[in-house]
């Protein structure tokens, strides 16, 4: 049996172990149930200690799922706290997606899906899809790969709604380019 409120809150910070971090975790969504603002700081704490304590690639992806799970905030936390992470990911040169950057790709496609609606019945497009969301989902592709030779963009400006959200959820785990348009 384990109990979160007798573990000791700095052994569990200066710990390596997965398990200690998702404990910390939930102690901290816990307490901070009706303080956004302060989860929203732990949750960044916590997040960036992923990076400090050298835990790969794949490490880091489930144990910030957990963290994001956990430590679910409102909309207008959320948004800065992506915002806040996503700059120090790019400070560190991470080359990978988080949950956090999901959260953008998600938000990205609704609303372009609703102008490229709006968008293609004012202007008669066939397909209905914006600009926004090729722009969203090559930035994504620039992050994690750091390039985009022209034969993808050629493929993502001729694609259809349903490959381009195929693509998009391809990003999240492919290794390669050539994974994502396979």
């Amino acid at each position: 049996m384990f109990k979160l409120l007798d573990c000791n809150e700095v052994e569990l910070e200066e710990s390596n172990n997965p398990f200690a971090i998702c404990a910390l975790a939930q102690l901290k969504a816990n307490q901070t149930t009706h303080s956004p603002d302060t989860r929203k700081q732990w949750k960044l704490r916590l997040a960036r200690s992923l990076y400090e304590k050298g835990f790969v690639k794949q490490e880091i992806i489930t144990l910030f799922r957990f963290i994001d799970w956990v430590m679910v905030l409102p909309e207008e936390f959320a948004e800065s706290f992506w915002q806040e992470h996503s700059e120090y990911e790019e400070s560190k040169k991470m080359e990978y997606i988080t949950s956090v950057e999901r959260i953008g790709i998600r938000k990205g496609h609704k609303e372009g899906r609703k102008e490229g609606r709006i968008e293609g019945k004012q202007e008669g497009h066939k397909s209905g899809l914006t600009d926004g969301e090729t722009t969203v989902i090559s930035r994504q592709l620039l992050k994690k790969f750091g390039v985009l030779p022209n034969k993808y963009l050629v493929l993502l400006k001729s694609a259809d709604e349903e490959t381009l959200l195929h693509w998009a959820d391809k990003i999240l785990f492919a290794d390669s380019l050539d994974e994502v348009f396979s």
